[in-house]
């Protein structure tokens, strides 16, 4: 008999205190995919970009974090070229920072189920979505779903040898 699952998508109210569980299991999942991501240093830089968010939703199976993103608005004081990217660009935006899912829960859809929440997000206030991939590292599965969700590619960077990456927007 197959095992039940219980997934969850829910949305983190990030004006309230962060559950140390909770910055040590994300910070886990993002660390996991580095390079692929950006890398954090701690958790107090995790919970500083999360304050930063506009949206910090997780998914949970069976009461187990599986993957989350973090998004944010125009605006913010964030040190990432990438963010500075679609800032130059446009006037207001929803920015995907980050997205991790963790270790052995990949392509069961939670990608996705995060998407579609964003895809909501976007449609409701009218912005659009923005993203980068790696390219260098190379990120196929992740170039993959960004166009099998709509994405369109608008340009690329190359920030040295080792890191460049492919511009990426779904409009609202």
């Amino acid at each position: 008999m197959a095992e039940q699952t219980n997934k969850e998508l829910i949305i983190i109210d990030t004006s309230e205190p962060f559950k140390n569980k909770l910055l040590e299991d994300i910070l886990s999942i993002n660390q996991g995919h580095v390079p692929l991501v950006g890398s954090l240093e701690n958790e107090k830089d995790l919970e500083n970009l999360l304050k930063m968010s506009f949206l910090f939703a997780i998914t949970k199976e069976n009461n187990e974090i599986t993957s989350f993103i973090v998004c944010l608005r125009e605006g913010e004081q964030y040190k990432s070229l990438n963010y500075a990217y679609f800032s130059e660009k446009y006037k207001k935006f929803l920015y995907i920072d980050r997205i991790g899912v963790k270790n052995g829960h990949q392509n069961k859809g939670l990608g996705s189920l995060l998407y579609k929440k964003m895809d909501q997000i976007s449609n409701q206030i009218g912005l659009p979505i923005c993203a980068e991939v790696n390219t260098k590292p190379y990120n196929k599965t992740s170039i993959q779903f960004h166009i099998k969700h709509g994405f369109k590619k608008i340009g690329e960077k190359s920030f040295s040898n080792e890191y460049e990456v492919a511009y990426f927007i779904k409009k609202g």
